[in-house]
């Protein structure tokens, strides 16, 4: 699974012009089930997202045509990591410690 971190690299008021294009991305991801978890940080400095379990280069793919990453307004910093517990909600992404 990967953990994204987004920070804003840019004015809010600029973020705020590219958050519906942000959003359908998001969209995109879940609807591909790529995508788990996402919401913005507190305080509204990025935002953070939750992967599924994928080969990294489809990660790399997905996350370069986020409109925060194509207009160059955030940068991304990706922890890999195995998720050995989870709720149960999640057992399906649980891999063998």
């Amino acid at each position: 699974m990967y953990a994204v971190v987004l920070t804003y690299t840019a004015p809010l008021t600029e973020i705020d012009d590219h958050v519906p294009g942000h959003r359908a991305w998001l969209r995109e991801q879940y609807d591909a089930g790529r995508l788990l978890v996402s919401g913005a940080r507190t305080p509204r400095t990025g935002g953070f997202l939750l992967f599924a379990a994928m080969p990294r280069p489809e990660l790399d793919a997905a996350l370069a045509e986020d409109p925060f990453a194509v207009n160059g307004l955030a940068d991304a910093e990706i922890v890999e990591f195995r998720a050995t517990s989870t709720v149960d909600a999640l057992a399906q992404w649980r891999e063998p410690a």
